[in-house]
């Protein structure tokens, strides 16, 4: 099942919503921001949207007024199983019920087209403006085509944004499209989803690094939904969370993803991945119990769902850290340890791995940043078993 997604860009908060309702499903999305790469053909890349099963457009008064939008629009709407294709999804406030609101996107689009033409028409060898011609062009089909668009978009049901991004099988958009919601990311903990909400977004550079996160994270739903090995969204989560702690302390740390390897008896430790901006990955593992971060939270009775520290040195001194690491004490002082687990019956846990912070400043972590960590944590349980079975055959 694949699905194009065609939105105005400054939709683009809504359209997450809806990506991350369909990426929990098993469809094959796709969105220009994950699938048009640097240097591609713009063009190129709209003309497939006519290929897939599917065509979601989000209806808002900039979708209508944007030249982009209305390109795919007029592709979809020249395939002669259009009316099968599209499922419009719209946004609140628009005005194109009756019969008034949709004249002033004729007329908009009408003075567009007149306002280029004119100016084209002012040049002295306007013979030589090839590609503008092409743009012009482009204004006169949309001109043309304008009032028979907005007619087929209200001539079916189609479904209001609050609709389409209720997480459960009941979803309206996901029945259409013959979908199911999966019954594992229905019973996950929203910490990261709501942290990501609620947060307050008046500092911007925290606020790219959430929405940043937030695509990663969906972007890799994606990828472990259609059962592919790819590692790189894993390397660019913990960049985005380097990124994030970064322009909160005006300070760099270092993140990892470590997974668990069964060895006889003992359990033991390998770094998955790390960011980018760290040393490549060596070969060494270490055994849980050599760690005082690892055994704590694997400890019998899981009552330890993180460890933290702010001054590792202290707590060293005090008998009460231990570390294979030689060179720990250079490389750190604070240390922020969350496992990947699902939780079983009976409070138990299935741990894969752990995600790992840490910064050579002290008092570096703070409560919320836990309760941050464990949200992504809880998320990245299944694409991580995914990649570690795939790892295993």
């Amino acid at each position: 099942m694949k699905v194009f997604l065609s939105y105005a860009w400054t939709n683009k908060g809504n359209l997450d919503q809806i990506d991350s309702i369909l990426s929990d499903s098993d469809a094959d999305i796709t969105r220009d921001t994950r699938d048009l790469k640097h240097l591609d053909n713009i063009f190129d890349f709209m003309n497939t949207v006519a290929e897939h099963d599917f065509a979601i457009l989000l209806i808002s008064q900039d979708y209508l007024k944007s030249k982009n939008c209305m390109y795919e629009a007029l592709k979809l709407l020249e395939h002669p199983e259009f009316d099968s294709k599209y499922i419009p999804v719209f946004l609140d406030n628009l005005d194109i019920f009756d019969a008034i609101g949709r004249l002033g996107y004729v007329k908009y689009w009408e003075d567009s087209f007149d306002e280029l033409n004119s100016k084209i028409k002012e040049l002295q060898s306007p013979a030589n403006t090839h590609e503008i011609l092409k743009e012009l062009e482009h204004y006169r089909k949309i001109r043309d085509r304008i009032d028979d668009f907005l007619n087929k978009l209200i001539s079916i049901r189609g479904f209001t944004f609050n609709e389409v991004v209720v997480e459960n099988d009941k979803n309206p958009l996901l029945n259409i499209l013959g979908l199911k919601f999966k019954k594992e990311k229905q019973r996950k903990s929203n910490e990261f989803l709501k942290f990501f909400i609620n947060k307050d977004k008046s500092n911007d550079n925290l606020s790219k690094s959430l929405s940043s996160i937030y695509l990663e994270m969906l972007e890799l739903w994606r990828i472990q939904s259609l059962s592919k090995f790819d590692l790189e969204p894993l390397i660019s989560i913990c960049d985005k969370i380097s990124s994030y702690f970064l322009g909160k302390n005006n300070h760099e740390c270092r993140v990892s993803l470590r997974i668990l390897l069964e060895d006889n008896n003992d359990v033991k430790v390998k770094t998955l991945v790390r960011a980018s901006t760290q040393s490549p990955i060596d070969e060494f593992i270490s055994n849980i119990s050599d760690n005082t971060a690892y055994s704590v939270i694997m400890s019998p009775d899981y009552t330890n769902d993180c460890f933290i520290s702010n001054d590792l040195k202290e707590l060293y001194n005090s008998h009460m850290y231990k570390n294979p690491n030689s060179n720990w004490k250079m490389l750190y002082q604070s240390l922020l340890v969350v496992p990947i687990w699902e939780e079983l019956e009976n409070k138990k846990y299935h741990a894969i791995g752990f995600i790992t912070i840490d910064s050579v400043k002290t008092e570096y972590f703070q409560q919320d940043d836990i309760e941050f960590i464990k949200g992504i944590a809880r998320y990245l349980y299944h694409p991580i078993l995914t990649i570690e079975e795939q790892l295993n055959k």
